[in-house]
């Protein structure tokens, strides 16, 4: 039992992590595994890490995920679109201070509770 807990857990912060911690993508994510129940989550982890399909995989369960994430990302700053960017380009961790440094701009003070 213990060990299923640990591989749940471990799933759990895969999944977390190929969403980049986006509210957004964390909600399809879960609609999606709420869709399929029987994938379990690592199936859903193992699906969302083929990269080229994790778009597809989010917007399979929330059909308006690419049409709010595009909206997000028009009204966002330019110096926000840009960390969008590099963020998409690089796909590693990445904690305010880098951000911040990535863009060329002081990280907010809201910034601060992400880390």
């Amino acid at each position: 039992w213990a060990k299923s807990k640990a591989r749940a857990r471990k799933a759990v912060r895969e999944i977390a992590a190929l969403c980049g911690g986006l509210p957004l993508a964390l909600r399809a994510a879960a609609a999606r595994l709420a869709s399929r129940p029987h994938w379990g989550l690592e199936m859903l982890a193992a699906r969302l890490r083929e990269e080229p399909r994790r778009l597809a995989e989010l917007t399979a369960a929330a059909p308006g995920f690419h049409d709010r994430l595009r909206s997000s990302y028009e009204e966002a700053s330019p110096t926000l679109r840009r960390a969008f960017r590099l963020r998409s380009v690089t796909m590693v961790g990445c904690r305010p201070f880098a951000a911040s440094c990535a863009t060329g701009a002081s990280a907010p003070r809201s910034w601060c509770s992400w880390s």
